[in-house]
């Protein structure tokens, strides 16, 4: 039998194992394009959070501003009594609470952009792996059609650097 005028043995070993090779590459895909799409979806994840905990410090900012211009105008506009006195003390008091927890919030605001930054460096990393491998598994499938030796040989190397890249993403904490 024969294909396009090449003759194809039934006991190729060499293409056997360019088949070997071609299902491992592809094994080697499926899972740095799952640690991609999971990267990804974590990316977005840290993005939300870090934007909830950023509208969180605003909202919270936005309350102490308002403490303090509410204690301005009491000292203003209000007879200086007990009550005054009072409540301008409860205003500032909850103003240093505020501030506390204004920076608690802004260090988790920090922490989730840059777990989300990190997230997004990780996906880099297993999309440049999940297209080298892919490059790897088409050339290595070349094989077969051209009994050209140059292709798996190439579709090793292109895998090998995939699997190097991929493990890199794996790597970075």
């Amino acid at each position: 039998m024969s294909t396009e005028g090449h003759p194809v043995e039934a006991t190729d070993s060499f293409g056997k194992r360019v088949g070997v090779q071609a299902a491992v590459l592809a094994v080697l895909l499926s899972a740095f394009t799952i640690c991609a799409h999971r990267a990804h979806t974590e990316t977005i994840v840290m993005g939300n959070e870090a934007s909830n905990e950023w509208s969180h410090y605003q909202a919270k900012r936005i309350r102490e501003y308002q403490l303090e211009m509410n204690s301005d105008l009491l000292k203003l506009t209000a007879p200086n009594n007990s009550e005054t006195g009072k409540t301008i003390a409860d205003y500032t008091k909850q103003r240093v609470q505020y501030n506390q927890e204004l920076s608690e919030i802004k260090k988790n605001a920090e922490e989730k952009v840059k777990e989300g930054t990190l997230a997004h460096r990780r996906a880099s990393y297993f999309d440049l792996s999940e297209g080298l491998l892919e490059i790897a598994l088409v050339l290595s499938s070349l094989y077969f059609l051209s009994h050209k030796k140059l292709f798996p040989f190439s579709g090793l190397l292109l895998g090998a650097g995939g699997v190097v890249v991929g493990l890199l993403g794996l790597l970075l904490h």
